[in-house]
């Protein structure tokens, strides 16, 4: 739980003491109770969340996005991907923004993203710094994969 992790390494928007249910398996220097992999995409390569406890009725969606590098643009990449953090952390509706790097395939990178619904992943999407980090990154990025899903328990 999040109780023993020092403030720094608890996700955007969970609070000391924050009540958790679900996770996926944890990559990050704390340990969440269970675990699923919520797409096959993420089967292989998993990305750490913790679900805080949401009143029923509230749609709360997490989103992997995973940008590869083209071969020598990894650093460049990295960069731009870092950049968008700090705006994104800031928008309404965003529970959490981490950036993640695939120990297996250093080329490829991973967003676990938390939205409080999907009208605030549409605004998101609409942002300028997504825009601008779009066409910045346009020739960088191959196979990117963009998956958006939901709590089903």
């Amino acid at each position: 739980m999040f109780e023993d992790a020092p403030s720094d390494a608890r996700p955007a928007g969970i609070a000391a003491g924050a009540p958790v249910e679900n996770s996926l398996t944890v990559h990050f220097p704390y340990e969440c109770s269970g675990y699923h992999t919520a797409f096959n995409a993420f089967a292989a390569r998993r990305v750490s969340c913790c679900f805080p406890r949401k009143e029923k009725g509230i749609a709360e969606i997490a989103v992997g996005a995973i940008p590869g590098a083209k071969s020598g643009c990894e650093e460049p990449l990295r960069v731009q991907l870092e950049g968008i953090i700090g705006p994104t952390r800031k928008e309404q509706g965003v529970l959490q923004y981490d950036l993640l790097r695939d120990l297996r395939e250093p080329r490829r990178f991973v967003f676990f993203e938390r939205w409080e619904s999907e009208d605030a992943l549409a605004a998101h999407a609409k942002s300028a710094h997504i825009a601008a980090y779009r066409q910045a990154v346009a020739d960088w990025v191959e196979h990117p994969e963009i998956r958006v899903v939901s709590k089903i328990a």
